[in-house]
C-alpha cells in the first residue's frame, strides 16, 4: 500500500512539473512576442512551426508541445499579467528609492491619440539603480501641461513616490511640457513651491540639445574657418 501511495504521489507530481512547464513556457513565448512588438495573433503561427519541428523530430512529445496554450485570447491574459507583474515589481523598488528623476515624453500615434511615456530613474541607499518606463498614458481630446500634469501625479500616486525625493524632470520640446506657467515645468515647480520644497533640476530632451550643439558646433566651425581663410589671405597679399 505504501508502494502504490509513492507510486501515486510521484505521478501527480510529473504531471504538475509538466503542466507548470507547459505555463512557463506560454509566459515566455509572450515575453517574447511582447520585446519584438509582435501583433498577439501571431501566436497562432509560432505554434505551427513549434508543431511541425515537434513531429519532425520528437514526435514521442507532440501531445505535450499541443497543450502550450498560444490562442489570442491566452496571449492577450498573458501579456496583461506579465505587465501587471512588472509595475507590481516597480513598486517594490519604489518604496526604496532614494531620490528619482522623471523623464516625460509626449507624442501622437497613427491613430491620432497622444500617448504620453514616463521613465522614472531611481537609486536606493545601495546605490542600485533603478530605471524602468512607468506608464504609457493613452491621452484622448486635450493635451494641456495641466493635463499632463495630472497624469504624472496620478502616476507618482500608484508607486508611492512622494515629491520631496525627486530631483530632476526631462521633458521634450513641447510648448504644453516646457512652459512656465501653464506647462509641465510650471505646473510641478508651483507644486514644489506649494509644498515649500527645493526645487527640481529641469532638463530639455537631450535628443533635442545635441541637435542644437550640433548646429551650433557647425556654425562655429564654418565661422572660424572663414575667419581664418580670410587671415591667411590678407598675410599672403602683404
Amino acid at each position: 500500500m505504501k508502494r502504490a501511495f509513492e507510486s501515486q504521489k510521484n505521478l501527480f507530481t510529473k504531471k504538475f512539473a509538466e503542466n507548470e512547464s507547459v505555463t512557463c513556457t506560454s509566459y515566455k513565448t509572450v515575453h517574447r512576442m511582447a520585446e519584438r512588438g509582435k501583433p498577439f495573433t501571431d501566436s497562432n503561427f509560432i505554434k505551427e512551426c513549434m508543431m511541425e519541428a515537434t513531429n519532425e523530430l520528437c514526435s514521442e512529445k507532440a501531445n505535450f508541445f499541443e497543450s502550450i496554450s498560444l490562442s489570442a485570447t491566452s496571449v492577450v491574459r498573458r501579456a496583461e499579467e506579465l505587465g501587471e507583474n512588472i509595475a507590481l515589481q516597480i513598486c517594490q523598488k519604489a518604496r526604496n528609492v532614494l531620490w528619482y528623476s522623471l523623464a516625460l515624453d509626449e507624442s501622437t500615434d497613427l491613430s491620432s491619440t497622444s500617448q504620453l511615456l514616463m521613465f522614472i530613474h531611481g537609486v536606493n541607499l545601495d546605490f542600485q539603480i533603478t530605471e524602468e518606463l512607468a506608464s504609457v498614458c493613452s491621452m484622448h481630446g486635450r493635451t494641456t501641461g495641466e493635463d499632463i500634469f495630472m497624469e504624472v501625479h496620478k502616476t507618482l500616486q500608484d508607486y508611492n513616490l512622494q515629491w520631496n525625493r525627486l530631483r530632476s524632470v526631462t521633458v521634450d520640446g513641447g510648448k504644453n511640457m516646457t512652459g512656465v506657467k501653464k506647462g509641465l515645468v510650471g505646473l510641478i515647480r508651483k507644486q514644489l513651491e506649494d509644498l515649500q520644497l527645493p526645487s527640481a533640476l529641469f532638463i530639455h530632451c537631450i535628443i533635442h540639445q545635441q541637435a542644437f550643439c550640433g548646429k551650433r558646433l557647425r556654425y562655429f566651425l564654418l565661422t572660424e574657418t572663414s575667419h581664418f581663410c580670410s587671415e591667411f589671405h590678407l598675410r599672403s597679399c602683404t
